[in-house]
């Protein structure tokens, strides 16, 4: 690793000073570019040189310098005095945040210093104003006598720099009482946006607060801006302002405001007044009919969460469940669940949403259907959820499955009725599977048959049913019952053997179901032996002392006169870990077997062996059988021998020379597993074992080449040499080939990506969308200063054909901070994209990016979503809006 000399730090400050005061940003190119400093041998002298030009990567990197070695409180002040020593005046605004983000990691211990912290609250800049709030903030309850000053940036012009404000005196507020005066001022802006800020940082501070501060906001009830308004309510809301009957009455006027946002928030705040709502439940109730559907949703929340009290309105709450939007339906659906008794008149209208058309109704209704099963005493409850059993459409029938399944015990006289739906399409069996699974002790020796037949069905999803099924009931499962289980195991048809010995492997924990699990090592189909390898493998828990004679049993089918045998026992024991450490060598004996299937389930459970550390006193004569059978005659054997060396770790070093035989061998897929092990062995690779893999990279077999790029990626910078060998296949013909060679590039170090950010970005053309994918991802691994240059091309991918990529592109954006602020309005676009993992991925981009955006413009935009006929792409945009500040 390059560092800085001494002499090239302390030439820095002459070279770069003169370009960073010019515009606010640093553009300048430091001597130092593209070497990176070893903070733990910096001299603390120079590190200081180093913060006051901003040569650190990251802010990341200074905070972690900081907290890590300036326990010394001299070298730290001295370090610190020599970074702040520059004027203020010819430093950036990247510095200034560099040393103000340094001196908020070091909390406390930074109070000598925040004299440097102050007069940047003044700073032009709204980054450097924001990362000062931040370092008095960490001062604890220190930042108590700056509160004032803090408090005066409420009428900053930006609204991020409003909300770091905000959340400043809300943690101020814990250690002491702010100074509200300054607060106070800022609640008579002209300025509605820093009115609102003012309530907001006002509901941070709770206790240090009186009955006048809580009459002077509710003053803004009736304030001209909408904003402003419903920022009152929250605050009350925050504040127990509900408790006071006067303050509740004004909000509860509220309710009638021409803003949506206004009555949807009072509506909340009313709910948490609790029984002292009762005088305005009539008022609240009235808002079912609201226009907005917003706001609908709102009132049914907060009447369902009033329970009880809300009882006499339990009509009004049923006539919603007839609601034209899903979210109001579900709101009422699940309302009526909490009000218990009062409910039961409406069981039939709640057994109906189970037929809804949106899933998320559904789910309401079957959780509601299980919330009532306490207090509906008659049949009801049952036959409205039974006689959706028979539905025509499988999604009812699903519902219905899941609501007797929230039954519990009084679903027990149904349980036949759900046994009958594991014969029923995917989705059906699956919540079949779930329910049963969940009433194991209302399910009956009949049930028990029913569900065990369905082990011998025709059809093979009928079985796996059957099979998840009596997993799930393990716990009420005799021994008696998993006898009856294992007799399936002697079935004449091997599909049954195969679920049979699934569900016994999983259920066998004494030694008859054990053994009976072994015995089928011997079957005479395949398919039940590989089953038989999957149950004995999952036994590995087992007490050794109880899996000893079973591990015997399996040993001597090591010599059986069936090969198909002999390599399942292999495969077997290779499974079972620390039960087959002192019998090594016995599977090792089975390398030199005559079959090939044989060797090869030998030298696989050695490899799994020794990726364990298992092989004991025997690896060197191990490891030497296994390099004896890079020899073989076979193929599948070969490359069995090298994926099993390539698991063996340190133990092979000495034989690397064998492996890299493997290398040029004839069969493509012994020289793909050769590439394969020394990927696994990756630190261990030298550079002679380089100098042999770099050759393939132009082999005439794709697959080859591609486990090339894949091996230079996994040994990572060591390799960056290479470089230029990887690019080269950008252009091959094969896709899977340039995929690989991207994103191995990816991998060889940020410096490299910095020669070969534009031939990666040139693969954003690609007419494969893995390429595409790829080239998108490798983009955003790079240093930000060399991703932003390519950004506008990951913007355009926002549009691409393929959905994988338009997350990928997404993804990127959300991970690239303020230089995606721009593209917000692209990004909002990405909202009603068809693709759901697209719509997730841009829901999590903007909110990470809601800081550096303009909440009213993002706002706007993601309005026009929330108009969008799909459910899930209007739950969509309320996500980002709920993440965004309150200002919005």
């Amino acid at each position: 690793m390059h560092r800085p000399t001494e002499a090239q730090v302390l030439q820095a400050p002459a070279i770069l000073l003169p370009v960073a005061t010019s515009g606010d940003e640093d553009h300048s190119v430091s001597p130092l570019c593209g070497l990176s400093p070893a903070w733990d041998d910096l001299p603390l002298e120079l590190l200081g040189h180093v913060l006051s030009m901003g040569l650190c990567y990251t802010d990341t990197a200074c905070a972690c310098c900081v907290s890590r070695r300036w326990r010394d409180e001299a070298g730290r002040g001295a370090a610190l005095r020599q970074a702040f020593s520059t004027p203020s005046s010819l430093l950036p605004p990247r510095v200034h945040c560099v040393l103000l983000n340094a001196l908020a990691e070091l909390g406390e211990d930074a109070a000598p210093f925040i004299v440097h912290a102050l007069p940047r609250l003044l700073h032009p800049h709204y980054d450097v104003r924001s990362a000062a709030v931040n370092a008095l903030e960490s001062l604890g309850p220190l930042a108590v006598p700056h509160s004032g000053a803090i408090a005066a940036l409420l009428s900053a012009d930006s609204i991020c720099l409003r909300r770091t404000v905000v959340d400043a005196l809300g943690r101020v507020a814990a250690s002491g009482r702010p100074e509200l005066d300054v607060i106070a001022t800022a609640l008579e802006h002209a300025r509605p946006g820093v009115r609102e800020s003012a309530l907001e940082a006002l509901g941070r501070l709770g206790e240090h607060l009186d009955g006048s501060h809580f009459q002077a906001i509710a003053a803004f009830l009736e304030d001209e801006d909408l904003r402003v308004r419903r920022q009152a309510v929250e605050t009350l809301g925050m504040l127990g302002g509900h408790h006071n009957a006067e303050l509740l009455a004004r909000v509860a006027a509220r309710l009638g405001d021409y803003a949506p946002c206004v009555r949807q928030c009072a509506a909340s705040v009313l709910v948490s007044a609790g029984a002292q709502v009762a005088p305005h439940l009539a008022a609240l109730a009235e808002r079912l009919l609201d226009d907005e559907p917003d706001v609908r949703r709102a009132v049914v929340d907060a009447l369902g969460q009033l329970g009880g009290l809300a009882g006499e309105h339990s009509g009004a709450l049923a006539r919603r469940l007839e609601d034209d939007f899903e979210d109001v339906r579900a709101a009422a659906v699940r309302a009526l669940g909490w009000l218990g008794p009062h409910a039961l008149p409406h069981i039939a209208a709640i057994a109906l949403r189970l037929e809804d058309m949106c899933a998320d109704v559904r789910q309401a209704a079957v959780d509601a259907l299980g919330h009532l099963r306490e207090v509906a005493t008659g049949p009801e409850l049952e036959g409205a959820i039974v006689a959706r059993l028979s539905h025509r459409e499988a999604f009812v029938r699903e519902a219905a499955v899941e609501a007797l399944g929230k039954l519990g015990a009084r679903a027990g006289p149904h349980v036949a009725a759900i046994v009958l739906r594991l014969e029923d399409v995917t989705r059906v069996r699956k919540a079949a599977v779930d329910a049963l699974g969940g009433l194991p002790g209302c399910i009956t020796d009949v049930d028990l048959a029913a569900i065990m037949a369905r082990l011998e069905h025709s059809r093979a999803g009928v079985r796996q049913a059957a099979a998840e099924a009596l997993k799930r009931m393990h716990s009420h499962l005799t021994a008696a019952h998993i006898d009856s289980i294992a007799t399936q195991l002697e079935h004449s048809k091997p599909e049954v053997r195969v679920v049979a010995v699934d569900v016994v492997g999983w259920l066998a924990q004494e030694a008859p179901h054990v053994a009976a699990v072994v015995a089928r090592l011997e079957d005479d189909t395949g398919l039940v032996r590989k089953a038989a390898v999957q149950a004995v493998g999952g036994l590995g828990d087992v007490d050794k002392v109880k899996m000893a004679p079973h591990v015997e049993c399996i040993l001597k089918k090591l010599k059986h006169k069936r090969p198909g045998v002999r390599r399942a026992a292999g495969e077997a024991l290779g499974q079972l870990g620390e039960h087959t450490e002192p019998h090594i060598g016995a599977v090792a004996a089975r390398l030199d077997d005559a079959y090939v299937g044989v060797r090869v389930g030998a030298l696989g459970a050695v490899g799994s062996l020794g990726r364990l550390g298992l092989l004991g006193d025997c690896k060197e004569a191990i490891v030497g059988a296994v390099v004896a059978r890079l020899a073989d005659m076979k193929e599948e054997v070969r490359r069995a021998a090298v994926e099993a060396l390539g698991q063996m770790g340190p133990d092979v070093i000495t034989h690397m020379e064998g492996i890299a035989s493997c290398l040029k061998h004839r069969y493509p897929g012994v020289r793909r597993a050769a590439l394969d092990a020394f990927g696994w062995l990756g630190e261990y690779v030298s550079e002679e074992y380089v100098a042999a893999i770099v050759p393939l990279l132009e082999d005439e077999e794709a697959g080859v080449r591609r486990a090339a790029a894949e091996t230079m990626g996994w040994l990572g910078e060591p390799v960056a040499q290479h470089a230029e060998a990887v690019a080269a296949l950008f252009k091959d013909t094969k896709a899977e080939v340039r995929r690989a060679a991207v994103e191995a590039m990816g991998w060889l170090g940020r410096q490299v990506g910095y020669e070969y950010t534009g031939k990666v970005a040139e693969r954003l053309e690609d007419g494969s969308a893995a390429v595409r994918k790829v080239a998108v991802e490798t983009l955003g691994w790079l240093e930000e200063d060399m991703a932003v240059l390519y950004i506008g091309d990951i913007v355009e991918r926002l549009d691409d054909s393929a959905a994988e990529v338009r997350k990928a592109a997404v993804e990127t954006l959300g991970g690239m901070g303020r230089h995606s602020a721009p593209y917000m309005g692209m990004l909002v676009g990405r909202l009603v994209d068809c693709g759901s993992g697209v719509r997730m991925a841009t829901v999590e981009a903007l909110i990470r990016l809601g800081e550096y955006a303009t909440p009213n413009v993002l706002g706007a935009m993601v309005v026009l979503v929330l108009q969008h006929i799909n459910t899930d792409v209007r739950r969509a945009g309320i996500m980002v809006l709920d993440s965004l500040p309150s200002n919005f």
